[in-house]
Order: C-alpha cells, then sequence, then structure tokens
C-alpha cells in the first residue's frame, strides 16, 4: 500500500504558471484603467479650460466695446498649468462669410499624455454684435 501524498511537481508547475499569466493580465488592466483614468480627467480640465475662455469672450467688457476684436486684443495661444498638466489654449475667430455679422469660435485645448501623445479637445459656437453680452 504505497500512497502518495501531496502535488506533483507538474502540477505545482501548472499551478506557478496560470498564477503568473492571471498576474499579468490583471497588472496590464491596471495600467490600462490608469491611463484611461488620466485621460478622462485631463480631457475634464481641458473642456473646462476651453469652456472658461468662451465665457471669458462672451463675457470679457473690453471686448463688449470692440466686436469682433483685433488681433492685437485677442489672445491666439495661452499655456496653461493645471494640477501639474501643461495644456495649450488657442483661440481662433472666422467671419462667416453669409452673414456679416456673425463669426465662428473655436477653442482648441490640447495636452500631451504621459507617453508624449498628442490629444485634444475642440469647442466651435457662433457669436454675433448682436448676442446678449457682446455689444451691449
Amino acid at each position: 500500500m504505497n500512497r502518495y501524498l501531496g502535488f506533483s511537481l507538474i502540477e505545482v508547475m501548472v499551478a506557478l504558471f496560470i498564477t503568473a499569466v492571471a498576474s499579468f493580465a490583471l497588472v496590464q488592466l491596471q495600467v490600462y484603467v490608469q491611463q484611461r483614468f488620466e485621460f478622462a480627467i485631463k480631457g475634464a480640465k481641458a473642456l473646462n479650460l476651453a469652456e472658461q475662455k468662451l465665457e471669458w469672450l462672451r463675457s470679457s467688457p473690453e471686448l463688449s466695446s470692440e466686436f469682433p476684436p483685433s488681433e492685437s486684443s485677442l489672445p491666439v495661444s495661452d499655456s496653461v498649468v493645471v494640477d501639474d498638466s501643461s495644456f495649450v489654449v488657442r483661440l481662433q475667430l472666422e467671419n462667416d462669410s453669409v452673414v456679416a455679422k456673425l463669426y465662428r469660435v473655436n477653442v482648441e485645448v490640447e495636452w500631451l499624455d504621459r507617453l508624449g501623445e498628442p490629444h485634444s479637445v475642440r469647442l466651435t459656437t457662433m457669436l454675433s454684435t448682436y448676442s446678449e453680452s457682446i455689444g451691449d
């Protein structure tokens, strides 16, 4: 009556291999989730910066007297640092040729992720000299 107790070496090796593969998959998942989380946070900050720039353009008292603003009074590009993240905010004003007093406003916010890949958020709206807060 020869009975072996315990696990064989092959069983232990297979169990360790399965554990290693599962651990590697969990680490990869964690890295992916962190990257998506960072992208979501920076994207929300970029959207907030773009909204702030649009609101500034709509409510700026120095622009109300002179709309459309001249190139010198309009900040075309700003570098902004928010919570150790660097963003570039670009503002572009285009005259809509169909309607004389209507202007297309593009605000684009760009940033780099941890791998150096560029990302951007763009908001586009239309402003008129007849808007409530502009040209009062």
